[in-house]
């Protein structure tokens, strides 16, 4: 449990949380198209960084602001418009672009601001979802279980993870990654788990097409398991008992057979002295 726990945790560091303020700095793009993202409230012109899947923090080259801005074949181009607002475009994307874009001022105390965190997905690819969890040795009533929902290929065309036990809906622990990958973790009583089934699942806002993955009661699979083994050990012990029958049978017949072998042998004797009486006579 407590090794699972840290995977999960882990995990999630990675990514970054998903709550009502990311969520309005969200911007789902697709391969191949470009981008524009605006840096409000600088009164100097903007510098503009990207930082990475792995945490790594790069300096977007050419994005230096001028009053003439870059030109439109570059990969990156930025602009100055009125009233301090900057503007960063980004042409032809690929996965590569996606992170979260930071701009600030070349003054000498720089602030870092979120201008947009960009997620590049294909909307063309159906999301994936599993619901992943411990599998525990010992199960009692009492402590706590932590459940993943994982959610491959996610876009804001999908709503939120919503999270269903026994009629209730449950709010779990959000992360997003930025290739997509949607994280929802939640912690329930580890007696919810062994007499419920769980679930997770998105809903498609346009369709309403709808998603799910479920983790069964543990109770159901333990009392799945103490069946397989009492019944693996039934069948052993009615082998045994087969075989302590066959072996008794076998020594019975085996003593029948000296029994009958000795009275032939008496009945031959007698057969033979009689018959050596007889011609003395």
């Amino acid at each position: 449990m407590l090794v699972w726990a840290l995977v999960v945790c882990l995990k999630c560091v990675t990514a970054f949380d998903f709550n009502t303020r990311t969520k309005d700095l969200l911007l789902f793009e697709q391969p191949g198209g470009s981008v524009t993202m605006t840096c409000k409230g600088l009164q100097f012109s903007a510098q503009w960084y990207k930082e990475d899947r792995e945490g790594q923090f790069i300096e977007i080259p050419f994005s230096f602001c001028q009053s003439f801005g870059t030109p439109k074949n570059h990969k990156y181009s930025a602009d100055c418009k009125s009233n301090s607002f900057n503007t960063l475009t980004i042409n032809n994307m690929s996965l590569s672009d996606a992170g979260i874009y930071y701009c600030t001022t070349a003054a000498m105390d720089p602030k870092f601001d979120i201008a947009k965190i960009l997620i590049v997905t294909d909307p063309f690819v159906e999301p994936t979802i599993s619901l992943l969890g411990p599998v525990e040795e010992e199960v009692t009533d009492t402590g706590s279980v932590i459940l993943l929902c994982v959610i491959r290929g996610w876009s804001d065309k999908w709503n939120p993870v919503r999270w269903h036990l026994h009629g209730k809906q449950l709010e779990g622990l959000d992360s997003l990654d930025l290739d997509g990958s949607y994280w929802s973790l939640i912690v329930v009583k580890k007696r919810d788990a062994l007499y419920y089934n769980i679930s997770c699942s998105i809903e498609e806002i346009s369709s309403e097409r709808v998603y799910n993955a479920t983790f069964p009661a543990m109770k159901g699979r333990i009392s799945c398991y103490v069946v397989v083994y009492i019944g693996i050990a039934f069948v052993f012990l009615l082998l045994l008992i087969h075989r302590i029958i066959l072996i008794g049978r076998k020594n019975n017949f085996l003593k029948g057979s000296v029994v009958e072998r000795n009275a032939e042998t008496v009945i031959y004797t007698e057969v033979k002295q009689s018959q050596n009486q007889h011609d003395e006579t």
